[in-house]
């Protein structure tokens, strides 16, 4: 089996999700992309992955659509989500993606190389710290390949 990983956030709680789908992929024997765009990339490249944050107006929300929630001081439940993540003490996100990667053989770690471009971050230096910098022609085609893709 094959899974592609799309991932856009840099919320916590998105960089958590995506880490572990690909973490649990490969120790079920999957081949596995992890596709790095934006604020994703960008936390990425400045080693924040591990900083417990999330926000109740973060991506993807839209403050101007209401929602029904926890409690009407925070809509979205982000308050008890950061006390959760601070209890649960999880592993570092960076350690478990870096161990999947050497021990698997099956994790690929992309850049969008437009957002390389966008985010005026060195090539030399993402390159460093994934596999591969491709563009979208490449990503779909990986994709397509795959039994499962999943945009986060």
């Amino acid at each position: 089996m094959r899974l592609v990983v799309f991932l856009h956030g840099s919320r916590y709680d998105r960089l958590y999700q995506a880490v572990n789908l690909i973490v649990t992929a490969a120790a079920m024997g999957w081949k596995c992309h992890l596709f790095l765009f934006f604020g994703a990339l960008a936390s990425f490249m400045s080693g924040s992955w591990d900083d417990v944050n999330v926000s109740a107006a973060g991506e993807g929300d839209r403050p101007d659509v209401k929602r029904s929630g926890p409690s009407a001081e925070d809509p979205c439940g982000a308050e008890e989500l950061q006390r959760g993540f601070e209890r649960a003490n999880i592993p570092s996100l960076y350690g478990l993606l870096e161990k999947a990667r050497r021990e698997s053989g099956g994790v690929t770690v992309c850049a969008c190389s437009t957002s390389v471009r966008l985010l005026n971050l060195d090539p030399a230096s993402v390159k460093a710290r994934v596999d591969e910098i491709v563009g979208l022609s490449t990503m779909l085609q990986i994709a397509s390949e795959a039994e499962h893709a999943i945009y986060i």
